[in-house]
């Protein structure tokens, strides 16, 4: 066996150097090969579960306003706009001269074949908003309701709070200007889809933020 100071005599301090600066290049090849084999994920954001509530703006002193006494509650509309209680439990209420504007453009449509960029109806702005009442005999909560109607929620919702309300906001990526809002009344025996298809978030959340419930 050699004596220790003839192990780190001149002749083996060059092969060990040679060595470690090969191994240390091997290492820092292999670690930069593994970081550019493993794609970097993108952080997905999550939805907070605190409900931020919606700006309320003061609604214009012309609008009018709807009182349900059957379902017990109250909601102010554009003036210029039109009530359809046409379906049970199903309210419309939407802009009658571009209602009509609509219904030509689609009528035109069908006589072109769809041929028409315009005529693209998934993502064509219906001036409408549609309040329709879910019955909750089983007193459900507000999440599990929300589920029962759309079981592919597929985390597009988010939690937020109208007036007194939580409600939860659903946008609908397939259809432009579509929002779904789903709310409970006190008792929690009735639910509350709010269609919006106009494409104008500002008027539909002044016709939101105007919304309460009444005593039947």
């Amino acid at each position: 066996m050699e004596p220790m100071d003839t192990i780190f005599s001149g002749k083996y301090i060059l092969p060990f150097s040679i060595v470690a600066v090969a191994l240390i290049v091997v290492l820092g090849f292999a670690f930069l090969s593994n970081q550019a084999a493993e794609p970097q994920s993108t952080p997905i954001p999550t939805l907070s579960s605190t409900p931020t509530p919606i700006p309320t703006a003061e609604i214009p002193a012309d609008w009018k306003t709807y009182r349900n006494e059957e379902f017990g509650f109250e909601v102010k509309y554009p003036s210029g706009w039109t009530v359809s209680e046409a379906t049970v439990g199903i309210i419309r209420l939407y802009d009658p001269i571009k209602d009509q504007e609509l219904k030509a453009l689609i009528q035109k449509c069908n006589v072109l074949g769809l041929t028409s960029p315009e005529c693209d109806f998934p993502y064509l702005v219906y001036p409408e908003i549609t309040l329709s009442i879910v019955n909750n005999d089983q007193r459900l909560g507000l999440m599990e309701l929300y589920k029962s109607i759309d079981p592919y929620p597929q985390e597009k919702y988010q939690i937020t709070r109208v007036g007194l309300f939580d409600v939860i906001w659903d946008n609908d990526m397939t259809k432009k200007g579509t929002d779904y809002i789903f709310f409970l009344n006190p008792s929690k025996q009735l639910g509350f889809l709010v269609r919006n298809e106009i494409g104008d978030n500002e008027l539909f959340n002044l016709f939101l933020s105007s919304f309460h419930f009444v005593e039947k």
